[in-house]
């Protein structure tokens, strides 16, 4: 915690003495903000950055932001800021979601997050995706919710779709690496 404090002071000496911050001291400083519980201050350095980057704002600073606001259980604010921005999110973003959701055991905005990430970007989901749906199952048997006969569907379900969507991957994969013929086609 003590590393944490230490770079939260040295972002604020760099901007009591006029120094430029880059990216990267950005980044740093919302995570320690973060991390000793500064969730107001991370904010801050959030939207100085947003108006310093404008066009080109990096997407570590938005996952970033999103991880403290799902730290600190402030899934209103994280909300908003995806909903903001997830026309342009990566994939650790989703991620990020998928487990806050699913810690929460917010079944409906995890489906509907599912069905947004298949229908509507071209990003498949990863293995931490899949992880999330046993987060999610654990947590709905802790808010016993699992006695309901559709939730254990609905799992199911999602299971499913993330092993489509990766097997999906992996034949896009192999069908990029197979050898191509070379030369023009052999007449016979």
């Amino acid at each position: 915690c003590e590393d944490y404090k230490g770079a939260s002071i040295m972002y604020e000496v760099y901007n009591a003495e006029g120094r430029k911050t880059d990216q990267v001291s950005d980044l740093q400083a919302i995570i320690a903000y973060g991390r000793i519980g500064e969730v107001k201050k991370a904010s801050e350095v959030y939207q100085i950055a947003e108006r310093r980057y404008k066009d080109r704002f990096p997407k570590q600073l938005d996952h970033a932001m999103i991880h403290v606001f799902v730290e600190t259980d402030l899934m209103h604010a994280a909300d908003m800021l995806f909903k903001k921005i997830k026309h342009s999110a990566d994939i650790m973003i989703f991620n990020t979601m998928f487990r806050a959701y699913a810690q929460q055991g917010k079944l409906e905005d995890f489906e509907n997050l599912m069905t947004y990430l298949e229908t509507e970007t071209p990003l498949q989901p990863a293995a931490r995706t899949k992880e999330a749906v046993e987060i999610l199952r654990g947590a709905l048997e802790r808010q016993g919710r699992m006695d309901e006969g559709h939730v254990q569907e609905r799992l199911d379900e999602l299971r499913r779709c993330v092993n489509r969507a990766r097997s999906r991957r992996m034949r896009s994969k192999e069908l990029r690496f197979m050898p191509t013929p070379r030369g023009p086609p052999k007449r016979e």
